[in-house]
């Protein structure tokens, strides 16, 4: 099924949901590698390439705060939406 110009399109997202999506995505895959080396000995390899300890520290720390920016990005530029999906996240219907 082709779409054509003149059929008309539901916009599900907005682009600030979209914008804030990815960076919570990037960040959450981020914070997930730069934890495995801080939780267990065995992947202690990944300090070699983040640099060091110190430095696994630091980013892991950073990638939290990025990962908190959403948040922020939402209540500013779309707090519409923001909302919406709240109450979405906290509301229960039978089907």
């Amino acid at each position: 099924m082709k779409l054509t110009m003149n059929e008309p399109m539901v916009k599900r997202f907005s682009k600030p949901f979209i914008i804030s999506h990815w960076i919570q995505a990037f960040s959450f895959i981020a914070l997930y590698i730069t934890a495995l080396p801080l939780y267990s000995e065995f992947f202690s390899w990944m300090y070699v390439i983040m640099g060091s300890p110190e430095t696994a520290r630091v980013l892991h720390r950073t990638f939290a705060v990025i990962f908190l920016l959403p948040i922020i990005i939402l209540l500013i530029f779309d707090r519409k939406s923001l909302f919406h999906w709240l109450k979405q996240v906290v509301t229960w219907k039978k089907k």
